[in-house]
């Protein structure tokens, strides 16, 4: 068995593994297909990462339905998607079935950022929502921390998840 090795913390990982499953890095060889020139760096579009106070301000800009919960891709100001749905499925090349009971992430470059096909589920409870990891191969991480497969998490309003290296942003009105 092949086996690739962390360039941050020299652990080893399955050789399909598009990021570290013990500390998060990217165990990519080379830039997604579309990146930008911040002047300083090439980014990735797509896990790019903005933190503190632009982090703050970018949240606060997100439109929050009036009811469901949206998901952002990291600096999109359009929401990818607005699901009113008690429960659905987030993955890459979903079944037509699914598609209709889920978030194909597929055309957000999903693939390219190790999105498994059924990589998560978000159900709404009678007072928030949660996210649940579906034993994905490069996890699922909330708010920088990674998440247990087959249990369940609570997303606040605002909150960033990680499907393997994709970043969005999960908003929704307060349940009070």
């Amino acid at each position: 068995m092949y086996e690739k090795f962390c360039p941050a913390c020299k652990r080893k990982n399955n050789i399909d593994a598009t990021i570290c499953i013990f500390c998060g890095a990217s165990l990519k060889n080379e830039m997604a297909k579309h990146s930008i020139n911040t002047g300083f760096v090439y980014m990735d579009i797509n896990t790019a990462t903005i933190t503190g106070v632009a982090e703050q301000h970018y949240v606060k800009s997100l439109v929050i339905p009036d009811r469901g919960i949206s998901l952002y891709l990291i600096n999109n100001s359009q929401p990818i998607t607005t699901r009113e749905d008690p429960e659905f499925i987030v993955g890459r090349e979903l079944t037509d079935l699914e598609k209709g009971e889920g978030v194909d992430l597929a055309s957000f470059g999903g693939y390219e950022n190790g999105v498994s096909k059924q990589h998560a589920m978000i159900r709404r409870t009678e007072n928030h929502y949660e996210i649940i990891d579906l034993n994905s191969t490069n996890g699922t991480f909330l708010n920088n921390k990674r998440i247990s497969p087959n249990t369940p998490y609570s997303l606040t309003s605002g909150s960033r998840i990680c499907l393997g290296l994709l970043k969005l942003y999960v908003v929704y009105n307060d349940f009070g």
